[in-house]
């Protein structure tokens, strides 16, 4: 096996060390978002957004007499429909499912038996 002298070692070092720093220093810098006056995003809730600001938009507040009752299609749609929902989606015990935020639907939530425990936008 060759010898490899301490020098040599510690010379090797200092260059991999002088690399990688100087990759790092190649980083740092002010980081600016592209301008980009095509792109805008919708107004917050509750900021006038025009003519159909509330077009859409969950409002589940008035559907809590519906809990305990059983679910079915025509039901979930008619909950979605009076909720302004777009969107209607059953939660199910044990069920997957995303954890985004949607003004515009409705989460149904239901027991083994398919009765309604919950009702919340989102």
């Amino acid at each position: 096996m060759p010898t490899v002298s301490r020098s040599s070692t510690l010379r090797f070092a200092a260059l991999t060390l002088a690399a990688l720093l100087g990759g790092c220093a190649a980083q740092t810098g002010t980081l600016s978002a592209p301008s980009s006056p095509d792109v805008s995003a919708p107004p917050p809730p509750g900021v006038a957004g025009g003519a159909q600001e509330n077009e859409g938009t969950c409002q589940a507040g008035t559907l809590a007499s519906a809990v305990g009752e059983t679910l079915s299609d025509e039901r979930a749609q008619a909950l979605r429909a009076d909720s302004g929902a777009r969107d209607v989606r059953v939660l199910a015990p044990d069920s997957m499912a995303t954890m985004d935020y949607r003004e515009d639907r409705l989460n149904i939530e239901v027991d083994e038996q398919g009765r309604i425990t919950g009702l919340r936008c989102g």
